[in-house]
């Protein structure tokens, strides 16, 4: 665990010099007063361990588990209990999630914010939806950004790896009349993983840029306007995963006949405008803050469907709107042979109910149209091109406002949020939702020694006719400056996104070179690939005990969290087509220890973070990312004024049936020039032979991915000026 030292520059320690986070309760906070266990990761000291990634920082994290699916996708969770694709953390950068608006998904390499543009990442470790609301489920990451005030320098940051990426990233810093900006371009290349020994070819290219512009104005002594704009685009490849052993005969058919049209694309805008203020009247102080935060999601992704003829029937399109019938895959040849020997369809697997008259009829009118086209025309493949674009806007206006004296402080936070997602192949059109959050915070300084923490969350939106209230609580007891106690008991609801209760999955498709089918058209609506029922909230009761270390230099900080998880009325169902209809039944309780340990010497930084779990579930999806143990640790040695070394390990044991264990050192060598400051980092990985992760295409046989030479080699040169 990296943790704020009295180093750094900028919110990282009060009056009283104790070290202090911005992302617990919405406040200020100490370890002294923190409801929640926290992680702080300091930007430097990234720089130093050569990572300059969210997805290995994230590594670095007691508790977080972290697996790769590709070369530009990573599924990360923490406490593992999640499906393939995470949704129960919130990511934020100045307040603003960067969760996708329909589908709180993230993809951590493709973000439109680097960690150069950061001055910490503040990781609040546990269940804080009386603070962030729904997506804040398991924990928040909060991205913090360098003071726009401090960065007048300007900077350009050149990368090349022996696995052929390349990347630069540009930034310049200063003043615009009376306002203060922040201006950065980056672009990356990357071939990605080069090797799995469960495919024949291997394809998970990625290039992409990004563009992010900070600005601030300071309108009086105590009114100040900020404001962010970050853009993003990315093209990639992602491999395909029907080699693997899927759980069912029908998912390993659909995805046998479908693949990717070329790479996809995808472009994401997050802006955020804020105007805050303060004021102080003897004893209370008052912070107060109004916005605006908009987001926008938008892929483009084309795919090549060869599947039988029979399988694009208007027929089979009409039964399967019915509740009693899914089509599946597995009774195309029953389809087919009892079309033809009686002249009637027939359904084996997908009924769910008992047929009435008029789906009847329909099966009769899709046996004499089998028959009239005969078998080979409806068993023979038919090639179409589709796709799977979306568009995916939010919209949030937000308020709130922090009042404190010397033994009480309360913080309140509004926000109504629109969230509008546009999908004809998931939503079958367009489908617009309306959140309304209302946290309320109170500290109380009982004694000299005990605080007490009480939040809320209240919750609601347009789709739903109930409210939802998130509380939490926690007792913080100082023994003495250097020993802190802290319990914890919190209840949390995760409301569902949209694409979880609104699908109705189906595909529009245009037959390739100029083919028809047997009905003599040259497109087709296919049968339902998913839709879904009601949802209930995912429920979480968690409960935490806690001890915290720190000498009064800040020197060495212990933290030691004990943690039991009781999870309910989970959405544990792989998300995509492989799962028809969603449910709640999953559950899965957790417990386990988490240490996380820092300390300066000298000129030596050294500590580290492990954690152990235990998950006991019988929802096999709830384990996908699962580790029983894992951590990491890591140094930083001075050698000199102008050259570091950094050291890491990162491992975890028995995740998707394979033990991952890495190293990494990076000597960074700085030369300074009057004005001007270049410096050069040389970088090695020493990679497991295998990588190992589960994917919604099968619960029980993991993908395996790596590189041909385990031995990694970057160098990276950065010029300031």
């Amino acid at each position: 665990m990296l943790l704020v030292t009295t180093e750094n520059l900028y919110g990282s320690e009060n009056s009283a010099n104790e070290l202090t986070f911005i992302t617990p309760a919405n406040m200020i906070s100490s370890y002294k007063d923190t409801p929640n266990s926290v992680t702080s990761l300091d930007a430097r000291d990234l720089q130093n361990l050569g990572i300059d990634n969210f997805v290995d920082a994230m590594r670095l994290v007691p508790g977080m588990q972290v697996t790769e699916t590709h070369g530009s996708s990573a599924a990360i969770g923490y406490h593992g209990t999640n499906v393939n694709v995470p949704r129960r953390m919130q990511i934020l950068y100045n307040s603003n999630s960067l969760y996708r608006a329909g589908y709180a998904d993230v993809i951590w390499q493709r973000m439109p914010i680097e960690v150069s543009d950061l001055e910490r990442i503040e990781i609040v470790r546990g269940t804080n939806i009386a603070d962030y609301g729904t997506n804040a489920f398991s924990s928040t990451v909060n991205l913090i950004q360098k003071p726009v005030a401090l960065e007048t320098e300007s900077m350009i940051n050149l990368k090349i790896s022996s696995t052929n990426e390349q990347k630069v990233v540009a930034s310049l810093g200063g003043n615009l009349g009376l306002s203060k900006g922040y201006i950065r371009v980056a672009a990356i290349k990357s071939e990605g993983f080069d090797r799995s020994p469960q495919l024949d070819t291997f394809n998970d290219d990625h290039e992409g840029h990004s563009l992010l512009y900070n600005g601030e104005l300071d309108l009086s002594n105590s009114l100040l306007l900020d404001w962010y704009i970050a853009s993003s685009e990315y093209e990639y490849e992602f491999p395909r995963y029907d080699n693997l052993k899927s759980d069912s005969a029908s998912v390993q058919k659909t995805v046998g006949g479908a693949s990717p049209d070329g790479k996809t694309n995808e472009k994401t805008l997050s802006g955020s405008i804020k105007l805050s203020g303060s004021s102080v009247e003897e004893i209370t102080e008052t912070a107060w803050k109004v916005g605006l935060d908009v987001t926008n999601f938008n892929r483009d992704q084309n795919l090549i469907f060869c599947y039988p003829a029979i399988l694009y029937d208007p027929n089979l399109a009409t039964l399967d709107t019915a509740d009693n019938i899914q089509i599946d895959f597995e009774d195309t040849g029953l389809l087919i042979g009892s079309s033809m020997q009686t002249g009637v369809g027939a359904l084996n697997k997908s009924l769910l109910g008992p047929l009435n008259a008029e789906q009847i009829q329909l099966l009769t009118n899709f046996g004499a149209a089998v028959r009239r086209a005969g078998p080979a025309a409806v068993a023979s493949p038919l090639c179409a091109s589709t796709n799977q674009d979306l568009i995916e806007n939010r919209y949030k206006i937000f308020g709130g406002f922090n009042r404190s004296t010397d033994y009480f402080t309360y913080s309140s936070n509004l926000a109504v949020r629109m969230d509008d997602v546009d999908s004809q192949t998931y939503l079958g059109g367009s489908h617009t939702r309306s959140t309304y959050e209302w946290s309320n915070n109170i500290r109380q300084q009982v004694t000299s020694q005990l605080v007490l923490n009480v939040g809320v969350m209240t919750e609601s939106n347009s789709d739903i006719d109930k409210v939802y209230f998130s509380p939490r609580v926690s007792f913080n007891f100082s023994v003495n400056d250097q020993n802190i106690i802290r319990l914890l008991a919190a209840e949390s609801n995760r409301l569902p996104g949209v694409h979880e209760t609104e699908r109705q999955w189906r595909y529009h498709v245009n037959y390739l070179a100029g083919k028809m089918d047997y009905y003599n058209r040259a497109s087709a609506d296919t049968f339902r690939i998913a839709t879904t029922d009601d949802l209930e909230p995912e429920k979480l009761r968690a409960y935490e005990l806690a001890y915290t270390y720190l000498t009064q230099s800040n020197k060495t900080v212990v933290d030691v969290k004990y943690f039991k998880e009781k999870y309910s009325n989970l959405i544990s169902q792989p998300f995509n087509y492989l799962a028809f209809t969603l449910t709640n039944n999953g559950v899965a309780d957790v417990d386990g220890v988490e240490i996380g340990v820092g300390h300066k010497l000298n000129d030596v930084k050294f500590g580290g973070g492990i954690s152990y779990l235990e998950n006991d579930t019988d929802t096999l999806e709830e384990k996908s990312l699962y580790s029983r143990v894992s951590g990491s640790a890591w140094s930083i040695f001075s050698l000199s004024e102008n050259v570091n070394l950094g050291l890491v390990y990162y491992g975890s044991k028995n995740q998707a049936k394979n033990n991952y264990d890495r190293v990494d050192a990076n000597l960074n060598y700085v030369v300074r020039l009057a004005k001007t400051e270049l410096s050069f980092d040389f970088n090695v990985r020493h990679l497991p032979k295998d990588q190992a992760t589960y994917t919604e295409y099968s619960s029980s046989d993991p993908f395996i991915l790596g590189y041909k030479d385990r031995d990694i080699y970057s160098i990276r040169s950065k010029l300031t000026f």
